[in-house]
């Protein structure tokens, strides 16, 4: 019988992960959990003393995350919105900001009775079109990627949440939707530029899919082209809102300035830092 019990091998694996990761005991915790099958509640309950097997699965797992892979990727799971969502290497990790995503857009959304029409560019695991079919089950909602792919998985995970008010569409951006008026499009494009990686966590990105991270002109080509197209899509009084990079939230006034948009704000982010851009349109 094995006498290495749970709480001795989360120990160890933070100490292994500590100088890799910000969260060294919550990553060892959720490895470890992941092998056994069971919530990471359960090592707080009692001890659990973990087979051979499950043991060398965990070093293993272990192994790849010191390496660098995300540990979403390793568990394939994501919680966002308080919602376990599968994830793999064909989509972006949600990310803790981009809940300011759906919260600024359930503002928006304010008439609960209300069938809004709503389009997502990039829904990539489908999380932040989940999130707002869950708050707003009146709403019909229009979920788009250029990957079949990652549609897929947001398919899966609308299924897995009994969602039956998402559309999921191939589309590269705008090109798949025709005659269809919103009124409200969002978007967390690509908007990384790849010459300016070291401003974020370089190792983790070369985990995931690069057309949902990088874009062109600095990284400022899909929001560009968002802007300018989402403008006839928009009904009148319709929301525009985009999530961006930590030193674009000027670009995104200027652009939909430029287009005629108004009562345009930025909200921050858990950091401080301008993260979510709106405008509406009026005309």
């Amino acid at each position: 019988m094995n006498n290495i019990s749970s709480y001795s091998l989360i120990l160890g694996g933070a100490k292994a992960l500590d100088k890799i990761s910000q969260t060294p005991r919550l990553d060892s915790e959720l490895l470890l959990a992941k092998v056994l099958k069971m919530g990471r509640d359960q090592f707080y309950c009692k001890d659990i003393f973990p087979e051979r097997k499950q043991i060398q699965a965990y070093d293993a797992l272990l192994k790849k995350r010191i390496q660098g892979t995300p540990v979403a990727y390793l568990t394939g799971c994501k919680e966002f919105w308080s919602l376990p969502l599968k994830v793999n290497q064909d989509t972006l990790i949600p990310r803790p900001e981009t809940e300011h995503l759906v919260q600024q857009s359930l503002v928006r959304l304010d008439n609960l009775e209300k069938n809004y029409q709503v389009l997502e560019l990039g829904t990539g695991c489908g999380a932040v079109a989940i999130a707002l079919a869950k708050e707003r089950p009146k709403a019909s909602i229009f979920a788009t990627d250029v990957s079949p792919k990652a549609l897929k998985i947001g398919k899966y995970n609308a299924k897995k949440f009994q969602i039956s008010n998402i559309q999921f569409i191939c589309s590269d951006w705008l090109n798949g939707i025709s005659d269809l008026k919103f009124d409200l499009i969002i978007s967390n494009p690509p908007y990384v530029d790849a010459k300016q990686t070291n401003d974020y966590d370089s190792v983790a990105l070369s985990h995931e899919p690069r057309v949902a991270l990088f874009a062109d002109d600095h990284g400022r080509s899909c929001i560009k082209e968002i802007t300018q197209e989402s403008i006839r899509f928009l009904k009148r009084d319709g929301w525009l809102i985009i999530e961006h990079g930590y030193n674009q939230s000027g670009l995104c006034q200027q652009l939909m300035q430029s287009f005629q948009l108004r009562a345009i704000q930025t909200t921050l982010d858990y950091s401080g830092i301008g993260r979510i851009t709106a405008g509406q349109r009026y005309d």
